[in-house]
């Protein structure tokens, strides 16, 4: 099967160092690849359905890498 291109590069790799700061190296690394998007024209309901979810997912990420932070640099 065929697929469409993405927008950006999807990053597979994280630091997995085991120190303080390694939770949210997943989560960024999470959120990054929330930014790839399929691209497609015309548009396609599945494919847009797909990036939509993958926006839905950012919000949760941001949320969560905003609270871990506080914690971290409190």
């Amino acid at each position: 099967m065929d697929l469409p291109p993405v927008s950006k590069e999807y990053l597979n790799y994280v630091d997995a160092t085991p120190d303080r700061e390694y939770p949210l190296r997943i989560l960024r690394t999470h959120r990054q690849n929330c930014d790839c998007k399929w691209v497609v024209d015309p548009p396609n309901p599945l494919y847009d359905a797909m990036n939509q979810h993958n926006d839905e997912r950012a919000k949760i990420l941001d949320e969560a890498i905003a609270i871990l932070e506080k914690h971290f640099h409190t």
